[in-house]
């Protein structure tokens, strides 16, 4: 008899364990990341199965940002190479690890396709209070490489952008695109 249920019990909590491991559920990770606006940290935690809070800091370009016009400059200016400094919120649903899952694709560390929200605030220098952005986009995250730490991730949207000095008078459109290498630090 107790041979009988030490079996069952090691069977429920393989069963469990093989449950908890395919569940499509996001994960919590720290990375740090390479794209096109910077070098920065991030870490990505769990709210709940599919939504994830993804908080980065680091430094990259600055924008220029007036009624008519969006751009993303590489430093300062001309004779100032020096970087700007970011913190930027970016709340995610995945929405399709369910069916990666199913299809036997490869959903370790959040590799799925999510939409999101992001806010993002650059300083600025000497006068200038620095440029508030903000979008919604649709993402996706993928993994590559050896034991699923390297990672890349695309977003595709729309948002706005502003100078923090003339916030209040509106904000210029602008089209959200960002691709970035990152390495997961956490296990």
């Amino acid at each position: 008899m107790v041979k009988k249920i030490v079996i069952a019990g090691i069977a429920l909590l393989f069963c469990f364990i093989n449950a908890v491991a395919q569940d499509g559920a996001v994960k919590s990770m720290s990375k740090l990341e390479l794209g096109l606006g910077g070098l920065g940290f991030g870490y990505e935690a769990r709210i709940s199965k599919a939504i994830t809070l993804d908080m980065s800091t680091g430094i990259g370009g600055h924008y220029h940002v007036d009624d008519q016009s969006f751009s993303y400059v590489p430093a300062h200016g001309k004779d100032d190479l020096s970087p700007a400094y970011f913190v930027s919120i970016n709340p995610r649903f995945y929405y399709n690890l369910e069916e990666r899952t199913a299809k036997g694709k490869n959903n370790a560390h959040n590799a799925a396709n999510y939409i999101g929200i992001k806010a993002k605030y650059v300083a600025g220098f000497k006068n200038d209070p620095g440029t508030f952005l903000a979008n919604i986009h649709w993402g996706m995250q993928r993994n590559f490489g050896n034991h699923n730490r390297w990672m890349f991730n695309a977003i595709a949207g729309m948002g706005v952008a502003a100078y923090i000095k003339t916030m209040y008078n509106g904000g210029t459109f602008y089209p959200a695109v960002d691709a970035k290498i990152g390495y997961r630090l956490s296990k």
